[in-house]
């Protein structure tokens, strides 16, 4: 039984006026890919202490220079009356990054090495005055900065080399490049992590250092910072390449808190504890305190409550650290304090964690059936109160008891703020899972004048069926551009573009994005279905964990039955003109298909997508990511709870799941899809040689394939760019092959 799920009213009334901050206005047409790249991209609004003011970060491409422009705007969210943004000053984002309130009235933010300030208080006055306040040591790359403004203290994360000092880093650096040769030393992993190869000695830790005042106000230093490592000597460090995520260290006025791993535990086993130390720079001697030392798990989202009290983070036990069973632990600050699951026996997992501002309860993003929707959690171990079920929430601050800050966009407009009234109680419509939408009041408009309504019907649409072994499944249809109800009596039918997503446990969602836009697509004439399979997140922990061990089995099976389901669904989709789309697993999945095409596309999209399963793990940079989902290549140990000793069942199993042993790869089966392989040099994840692999055995054959390749990108194409070429080349392809709508040129 196939079933659509009605959406929510997606456009309310703003009653707090527009703020259209695009004097271009484009003219109407179809949405094209350049126009998609040069959409003004906003970032998550960043509340002020005194919960009066916000920033906003808006990055915005110019396609004829190639060159990216970020604005940044202070907010006014004191009163109701429409009030438009001051920009505070523009710069590259290279020039203006880490950027942090460090007062009620002022901002800061990282310039290369360079630390400045720049008070609110200037804005609408022309461009802000800024000031100097401190530069960091050549080399040390600082990042997540955080500033505690009792202590005047801020928290970095840097690199150090294995003296553990910041200051000698430029000097190490130097007499590394000077080595006398090129080779690289390793004696344990990882040697690669993401896009950037691990230097042997060189680490990720944690920094303080203390912003000194003059006269009440900053006023850069009076004598040189002291840049303290509060690792130094504990044996814990940010070992991985690319960097810690911005939750693994949080301060308040007497502690810092930080997430870690310890240099005993082997990198395989995902571990991270949580330890406690006193907020002081003058100790040499570190006082540390493990607050979970029997835990076997992964750490997020570390955040003192305002009142310095109670310490919060979100965890996962290393044992499902790919399910995604994240639980919000709180941990009182006391002598003897205890920690409290607040979240343990619930089937749904936030995905962030704010506290209230009395320190009491908790504002949680969770994701639920292809959204993160915005919920209040007000004592342990109930379930969080919905208070918006539309869109996709991207950050949630409280401004007062009765209203919310949040950054929310939707798969077909980009990040803007809102404020959310709660003192609108309205009834439920009825449904359980559903809410009234609440009173929304609009604080942005970065994008409405440049998209120019062009994709503004394109919203997403839910249906159900009935999946692999009877399990409801959820997918997405988006109509193309030019759709009418009446398409499918009159005979006018549409090509198909069927998405498949990465992870493998992840979810299509109702989000804006510039790369694998399902918009994009729709506004190019192709009617869009994008299927949720067994494994996806955000619908229950059991639907998850039911992908195992079965990479192409039940999520290969629901991907079929959500295809024919679509079809009988809307008649007006064209059976003759499909094409599957993936990255990552969906590359992998994508692979699978082209030896087991029961669906019938005539064109196959492929994104970083493996084609052997044993070559793709080895040569990953996470060679532990696989046997969680497959089961096979483990390894026992003491803390492998997970990683356990091969059975050759599962050997069996990884053998099956690899898409060369399969259909024509093996020259078995005559018949194959088009297909095109998008390959990159930086990727670690799936090697650049698994693309090349699958190509050559696809002109082996004498199969129509093409092959894009860009050196200078990893997992995801970054480089707007390249992202503009990566379209083009996907479009021709599928133009090629499946055509487009009769109303798209």
């Amino acid at each position: 039984m196939v079933t659509i799920k009605p959406n929510l009213q997606q456009d309310a009334a703003p009653t707090r006026g527009l703020l259209q901050n695009s004097d271009e206005v484009i003219s109407p047409g179809a949405y094209t890919t350049e126009d998609l790249l040069t959409t003004p991209a906003p970032q998550t609004a960043i509340l002020s202490p005194d919960r009066i003011h916000a920033f906003s970060v808006v990055d915005q491409w110019d396609a004829r220079q190639d060159k990216m422009t970020r604005s940044v705007y202070c907010l006014s969210l004191a009163s109701t009356v429409a009030a438009p943004p001051v920009q505070l000053f523009q710069s590259s984002p290279a020039e203006a990054s880490e950027i942090f309130w460090m007062s009620n009235d002022s901002i800061a933010y990282l310039s290369d090495v360079s630390l400045y300030r720049i008070s609110i208080t200037q804005a609408g006055k022309g461009e802000a005055e800024r000031e100097h306040l401190l530069d960091f040591p050549v080399g040390v790359k600082p990042s997540s900065l955080k500033y505690e403004p009792t202590s005047g203290v801020l928290g970095f994360i840097g690199m150090v080399w294995d003296d553990g000092s910041f200051e000698n880093v430029a000097k190490k650096d130097e007499a590394w490049e000077k080595r006398g040769h090129t080779g690289i030393v390793w004696d344990d992993w990882p040697i690669r992590v993401w896009d950037t190869w691990r230097m042997p000695g060189k680490v990720y830790t944690l920094g303080l250092v203390r912003l000194k005042k003059k006269t009440g106000a900053f006023a850069g230093y009076i004598e040189a910072p002291k840049f303290v490592n509060i690792l130094a000597g504990t044996g814990l460090t940010f070992d991985i390449p690319v960097g810690p995520s911005p939750g693994c260290f949080d301060l308040c006025s007497t502690h810092v808190a930080v997430g870690c791993r310890a240099s005993h535990v082997d990198y395989k086993y995902l571990r991270t504890d949580v330890y406690l130390l006193p907020l002081d720079l003058s100790s040499s001697s570190k006082k540390l305190q493990h607050l979970n030392p029997e835990e076997h798990a992964h750490i997020k989202n570390l955040k003192f409550s305002p009142n310095g009290k109670k310490l919060a983070w979100l965890q996962t036990t290393i044992e499902e650290h790919y399910v995604e069973e994240w639980v919000l632990l709180v941990h009182g600050m006391q002598v003897g304090g205890s920690s409290e699951r607040w979240t343990a026996n619930w089937d749904r997992f936030p995905i962030s964690v704010t506290w209230s501002p009395d320190s009491g309860s908790f504002y949680l993003l969770v994701e639920i059936e292809g959204r993160y929707l915005p919920c209040h959690l007000v004592h342990p171990g109930r379930r969080p109160k919905p208070l918006y079920l539309d869109r996709m929430t991207h950050s949630i601050d409280p401004l007062t008891t009765t209203s919310l800050l949040l950054s929310i966009s939707s798969l077909n407009c980009p990040m803007n703020a809102f404020i959310l009234d709660l003192t609108n109680t309205e009834a439920a419509t009825g449904d359980e899972n559903e809410l009234s939408p609440r009173r929304m009041h609009m604080i942005t408009d970065w994008s409405s004048k440049h998209i120019a309504g062009r994709i503004n019907e394109m919203r997403p649409e839910k249906f159900w069926f009935e999946g692999d072994e009877g399990w409801r499944v959820m997918g997405w249809a988006v109509k193309p551009k030019g759709w009418k109800e009446s398409d499918a009596e009159r005979g006018k039918v549409w090509p198909m573009a069927f998405f498949i997503h990465g992870g493998p446990q992840s979810a299509h969602s109702d989000e804006w994005k510039t790369g694998w836009n399902l918009a994009l697509f729709a506004s190019q004439g192709y009617f869009v279905i994008a299927i949720n399979p067994t494994g996806s997140t955000g619908y229950g922990k059991e639907f998850t964990h039911r992908l195992k061990g079965e990479w192409a089995g039940r999520p290969f099976k629901d991907l079929v039955a959500g295809y024919r389901a679509a079809l009988n669904l809307f008649p007006e989709i064209d059976p003759q003109r499909t094409a599957a789309l993936g990255a990552s697993y969906g590359g992998f999945m994508a692979n699978w298909i082209n030896g087991h095409n029961v669906f019938g596309f005539k064109a196959i999209v492929c994104h970083d997508g493996i084609f052997d399963t044993t070559s793709g793990h080895y040569v990953s940079d996470v060679p532990w990511f696989e046997p969680s989902f497959v089961g096979i290549f483990g390894n026992s140990g003491p803390e492998s709870a997970y990683i356990r000793e091969v059975e050759p069942d599962e050997f069996r199993l990884g053998m099956e799941y690899a898409p060369t042993g399969h259909s024509w790869w093996q020259r078995k089966v005559s018949l194959a899809d088009e297909l095109i392989l998008l390959t990159y040099r930086e990727d670690y994840r799936l090697v650049e040689s698994q693309g090349t692999a699958a190509f050559n055995a696809l002109q082996e054959q004498g199969v129509p394939s093409r092959f894009l390749y860009f050196p200078d990108e990893g997992h995801q194409v970054e480089k707007r760019s390249n992202r503009l070429r990566w379209n083009f080349e996907v479009f021709r392809w599928m133009e090629e092959w499946i055509g487009r709508g009769k109303d798209q040129k």
